[in-house]
């Protein structure tokens, strides 16, 4: 059982079937026997910093902008990643963000952030709509309705 996950692994916690282990470039963090690293793909780009999140904003354009606020402690912040990935690989006229509020806590203050997963979606820089909690159909629909594709 330990084999697939030894590299990284620091501790394993029976009652809660869970893993903490260390990941290439994220920390520590824990999962469920089993289950996936939060991001297995780079379809969607950590930001860390106001400054990075204004120069992709900026870059954006006209394009729809998706922003996903998680933590690596939340449990649907882990259960929606795959979700969020799925998203980033299907609509490629929609640009997708995501921030570690523990790690960036300057851009979750900015933006109001104080539950995760919040994800906030920006046109031409301005925010257009937010959802908060780990919901696909509400995200799929908030695409759809800011890119004109209902």
């Amino acid at each position: 059982m330990h084999s697939v996950f030894s590299i990284g692994l620091i501790a394993t916690d029976p009652i809660f079937k869970i893993h903490v282990f260390k990941q290439k470039g994220v920390g520590e963090l824990a999962r469920p026997f089993g289950s996936a690293p939060l991001f297995q793909e780079e379809r969607v780009e950590e930001l860390k910093s106001i400054q990075e999140l204004d120069t992709n904003l900026k870059k954006a354009g006209k394009k729809l902008v998706m922003v996903d606020f998680y933590a690596e402690w939340c449990r649907p912040c882990r259960n929606i990643a795959p979700e969020v990935e799925e998203l980033a690989g299907s609509f490629d006229n929609v640009c997708f963000y995501r921030v570690d509020v523990d790690k960036s806590s300057e851009l979750a203050s900015k933006y109001g952030v104080s539950k995760v997963p919040h994800f906030i979606f920006f046109k031409e820089k301005e925010v257009v709509s937010e959802v908060v909690g780990a919901t696909r159909n509400k995200l799929t629909k908030a695409i759809l309705e800011h890119t004109g594709q209902k």
